[in-house]
């Protein structure tokens, strides 16, 4: 990624997670690989649901305890849990594309491919993602 312009990078970014996943795909085979991402998606959903539901608590205590009227609390806790709901879909594919993509390791790569290119992809998402 080194020398790429700042407005590039997400598209190149794209790419080669594109590439890295499809590498990865084709290695496990298309009905595990599906399976594979299907149960990450579900685990890591059901992980960051807890989260979810705890900060949706928070938030109706919060408005509880705010001194507006109940109209104000309630809007409030609607704009409130809207976000919540953005920022929860957000981590779960940011965290699924980051555990797929860590699934990727030098065993994975084929017999054809450039082991030193396919390691610097990883790295390269790797960095990207963290």
């Amino acid at each position: 990624l080194y020398g790429l312009s700042l407005a590039s990078l997400p598209a190149e970014a794209a790419a080669r997670m594109r590439q890295a996943l499809e590498r990865l795909e084709q290695n496990r085979g298309s009905r595990d690989f599906d399976k594979l991402a299907r149960s990450l998606c579900v685990e890591t959903c059901d992980e960051l649901w807890r989260n979810h539901l705890a900060d949706l608590h928070q938030s109706v205590f919060s408005s509880i305890l705010n001194g507006y009227g109940h109209k104000s609390a309630v809007a409030d806790y609607i704009i409130h849990a809207a976000q919540l709901w953005d920022s929860f879909s957000d981590d779960l594919w940011d965290t699924v594309c980051s555990r797929l993509l860590t699934l990727l390791s030098p065993l994975d790569e084929p017999a054809i491919g450039n082991p030193v290119e396919c390691e610097e992809i990883r790295r390269d998402l790797l960095s990207l993602i963290k």
